[in-house]
């Protein structure tokens, strides 16, 4: 596998985890309010960098990437 979709792969297992513990943050936010203010930002900020990072790998080396192999009948397709 090329590099780029190697990295854009283990971003997505660690995205996974990171939303899983926001949603579970939230709750415990919802349970506990204020006291658990602090904690819910964190899990915001990471599930936030992991993101970004997964979206700018994906725009700026994964897609030039794409670009080599597929076709413009596979964007139509794509784009549908």
């Amino acid at each position: 596998m090329h590099p780029a979709l190697d990295r854009l792969e283990a971003e997505h297992e660690r995205s996974g985890p990171a939303v899983r513990e926001l949603e579970n943050g939230l709750t415990a936010g919802q349970l506990l309010g204020e006291s658990h203010r602090a904690q819910l930002l964190q899990l915001v900020d990471t599930v936030t960098r992991v993101n970004l990072g997964r979206m700018k790998l994906e725009e700026n080396d994964v897609l030039s990437v794409a670009g080599d192999f597929l076709s413009d009948g596979d964007w139509h397709e794509l784009e549908e």
